[in-house]
């Protein structure tokens, strides 16, 4: 008899957990550097800079605080990069995913009847850390 396990993820803003998220997602990819010396006949190449970008799609709550930050952030004038985000791939086990992050762009959809949805892209700020 096959046991079933249960994951709950979560994705938090600033260490609060966002209320109302439809999605999110993270690449990450990293570029090579090319190494080949002149007279070479096969291309060699080394591990380059890592870059780690991001989407997800909110659903604006007025009522959900974390929201309303996040949305305040992404129309704030400063240019810090002192937001983190945390994708929790399991709430029982503490297993995350995290970065400190800087939003890129972002655009509000509404349609009558449904929920306000606002998509965001993120580009993480450094290297992201993790517990598998």
């Amino acid at each position: 008899m096959a046991v079933k396990t249960s994951m709950t993820a979560e994705v938090q803003w600033n260490n609060v957990k966002i209320a109302k998220i439809r999605d999110i997602s993270l690449d990450i990819s990293r570029n090579t550097v090319d190494t080949t010396a002149l007279g070479e006949h096969d291309e060699s190449a080394v591990y380059g800079v890592r870059t780690t970008t991001g989407s997800g799609t909110l659903l604006y709550d007025p009522a959900d605080t974390t929201t309303v930050d996040l949305m305040n952030t992404i129309l704030a004038d400063d240019a810090v990069a002192s937001d983190s985000l945390t994708i929790v791939l399991d709430t029982a086990n503490n297993k995350t995913i995290s970065g400190t992050v800087l939003l890129t762009s972002t655009s509000v959809g509404v349609s009558t009847g449904e929920a306000i949805s606002v998509p965001v892209q993120f580009k993480v700020n450094a290297k992201p850390t993790a517990t598998f």
